[in-house]
């Protein structure tokens, strides 16, 4: 995460998506950080080991794929 982004047109330009409604110049604030990476996931394995595949397993419909 070396860029910094600061309102909502840069972000969308950065993922190549449509703005939608939500206007350009609105601010953002980054969720998403790398304590969370940290915050054991349940199991067994050094962070939680719960799942497999991409996702873990869990819940986000890609089956392990």
């Amino acid at each position: 995460m070396q860029v910094e982004l600061t309102t909502w047109g840069e972000l969308c330009a950065l993922a190549e998506i449509d703005c939608g409604a939500t206007p350009m110049d609105s601010t953002i604030l980054r969720q998403l950080s790398a304590i969370a990476s940290l915050i054991p996931k349940g199991g067994n394995g050094p962070r939680g080991g719960s799942g497999g595949g991409c996702c873990g397993g869990g819940g986000c419909g890609c089956s392990g794929n």
